[in-house]
């Protein structure tokens, strides 16, 4: 992710983001000073996204099928193929399910992007999202078997964790749950897009 702020001769600065978003738009560009009388804090106006070619696009999702860097924990050789609508791999049906809402409401995120926590060592979020409006970054967490007592127990930790480095649910970490029984509630996911990131 690279970003920068430059002031124009007209006294407006701008903003550039740039990261790969969404499986496909890597630049997304912002505009703003005290002149603007929109409601929102921070960033003013959203200008446009810039898609890069189709080869590039292709290179990084082969990139990303061989665990390269833009996928730090990578994929088993066996493991079943998600993908989100922009052609992000993931590793569940839930995932797709909050990947795809997310690019479909214009939520630029990173997937798996590593996270150095103190406690825990460095992690890899679900979904490391930008609210472009007031430019607050959230780490989304989507915890997908919690009745299976292992993993709930070491994501118990995993969520300590991360309050112990500053992660507060509601304040800058999202998080859904879901069991074998209780299948991912997609208008909470709804919901949490709409709270946090619109």
């Amino acid at each position: 992710m690279r970003s920068g702020m430059q002031r124009s001769n007209s006294g407006v600065c701008a903003f550039e983001f740039s990261s790969r978003v969404g499986g496909g738009y890597d630049r997304c560009f912002f505009v703003g000073n005290g002149a603007f009388t929109d409601k929102s804090a921070g960033i003013r106006i959203f200008i446009g996204w810039k898609r890069p070619p189709r080869e590039e696009r292709t290179r990084d999702r082969e990139d990303k099928e061989r665990g390269s860097k833009n996928e730090p924990m990578g994929f088993a050789a066996d493991a079943p193929e998600y993908y989100s609508d922009n052609g992000v791999r993931v590793r569940s049906k839930s995932e797709i399910i909050i990947a795809n809402m997310l690019e479909n409401t214009g939520v630029p995120y990173k997937y798996e992007c590593p996270l150095d926590l103190a406690a825990k060592g460095t992690v890899s979020p679900d979904f490391t999202c930008l609210n472009v409006r007031t430019r607050k970054e959230y780490i989304w967490e989507h915890f997908g078997m919690m009745d299976d007592e292992e993993y709930a127990n070491k994501n118990v930790q995993k969520i300590n964790a991360y309050e112990e480095k500053g992660y507060i649910c509601g304040v800058n970490l999202i998080m859904t749950f879901e069991t074998s029984r209780v299948p991912v509630n997609t208008n909470v996911v709804r919901e949490m897009i709409e709270r946090f990131l619109l």
